[in-house]
This record gives structure tokens, C-alpha cells and sequence, in this order.
């Protein structure tokens, strides 16, 4: 027995789905907590994210059941199209999982084991230090909505242009490892989200 030599191994995996977050596609059933893809899993997933749209879901939830229930109603507020619009499109996550994607490093198979598999975890790393030291740098601002998951376009911009100028040649390296395609398709939701952004100030605080 004291030869034995004690190992821990811990393992974890977080859903993360590039379409989110899931739309309902069978009557009565709606996506809820982390099979919902309604919260990035890096930062503000499962039980928060439950949470934080337990008041709307089951508020919707309520209304749809009551209006089958009223006398003139009928099921239609629980069919797949009436229920995928309690999972609206959220340009913010969109835009979160290009992050996910470029600090996940794929299974490796067994030829890809040893020096590559290091250089991934390295890539990972880089990508993780760069983002934190940069947002810690330009203070609660910007570091505390990444953190709770609520991007917004200011501070992502920033962040964004401060990896630049910090690290250039990582930018170069994690748009290699995830594809010109993802990039051009990530843009599309960064100026969504820009213009959601717009429409939200414009608004107001009120709407």
C-alpha cells in the first residue's frame, strides 16, 4: 500500500452550442438551464443561468398555460414556434462563443498526443491570461459584465483592441486555429450586437 502513488483526476464538460440560444422544436418541450444555451458556459452557466431567467420563463410559461386554460384559449401559446420565442436570438452570446471555441482545445487523437496537445494548452492559456490581464487592467467596467456574462460592445471593443496591441501575434494565432469563416461569421454578430446596443440607448432606460 505505500507504494501506491495517490492520482486526482478531474474532468468537466460544459455544453456550449454555436446556434444559441436552442429554439423549441417539439410542442410543450422548452430548452431550459444549461440545455438551453441561454448563458455562455465559460462564465455564468447552469444554476445562474437558471436563475436569472427564472422570473421570464416561467412568467411566459404561466400566461401560455392560463390562455389554454381561459375558456376561448387553446394550446397554440405552447406549440414549438409560440415557445421558440421565449429563447430570442442574443447577439451577446453569439459573440461569446468564438471565445469558447478558440479556449477549447479539441480531443486529441493518438497522433496528435504529445507536442501538439502541449501547444494547444498553451494556446489556451494565452488566450485566457491575455483576456483576464487585459479587462483587469481597464477595471471593473469591463472585467465584471464578461464575468456575469452580459457582454457588451463597448467593453468587448476594447478588450478587443487591447489583445491587439498586448499580443498581436496571438490574434494571428487563434484566427488560424479557428478559421477565417468563424471570424467573418462572428463579425456578423459583433455589429448586432453593436446595433442592439445603439437601439438599447436610444430607447432608453424605459422600454
Amino acid at each position: 500500500v505505500e507504494a501506491l502513488e495517490f492520482k486526482r483526476a478531474l474532468f468537466g464538460f460544459f455544453p456550449s452550442y454555436k446556434a444559441a440560444p436552442l429554439r423549441a422544436r417539439i410542442d410543450r418541450v422548452l430548452h431550459f438551464g444549461d440545455s438551453s444555451g441561454l448563458q455562455s458556459p465559460l462564465s455564468f452557466g447552469g444554476f445562474g443561468a437558471m436563475l436569472r431567467h427564472l422570473p421570464r420563463i416561467s412568467g411566459l410559461l404561466h400566461s401560455a398555460l392560463a390562455f389554454q386554460a381561459s375558456p376561448n384559449g387553446d394550446s397554440r401559446l405552447l406549440r414549438r414556434d409560440a415557445l421558440a420565442k421565449a429563447n430570442p436570438y442574443q447577439p451577446a452570446l453569439s459573440v461569446a462563443w468564438l471565445f469558447q471555441r478558440a479556449m477549447s482545445p479539441p480531443i486529441p487523437t493518438t497522433r496528435a498526443r504529445g507536442k501538439s496537445e502541449k501547444m494547444e494548452s498553451q494556446l489556451v492559456n494565452r488566450v485566457l491570461g491575455t483576456t483576464f490581464r487585459e479587462m483587469d487592467r481597464m477595471g471593473e467596467s469591463v472585467l465584471r459584465p464578461f464575468l456575469q456574462d452580459v457582454v457588451q460592445a463597448g467593453g468587448l471593443s476594447r478588450t478587443l483592441l487591447a489583445m491587439v496591441a498586448a499580443d498581436p501575434v496571438l490574434v494571428v494565432q487563434v484566427v488560424g486555429r479557428v478559421g477565417v469563416g468563424a471570424v467573418v461569421e462572428w463579425y456578423a454578430h459583433y455589429m448586432a450586437l453593436l446595433a442592439y446596443c445603439i437601439l438599447s440607448r436610444a430607447a432608453g432606460p424605459g422600454l
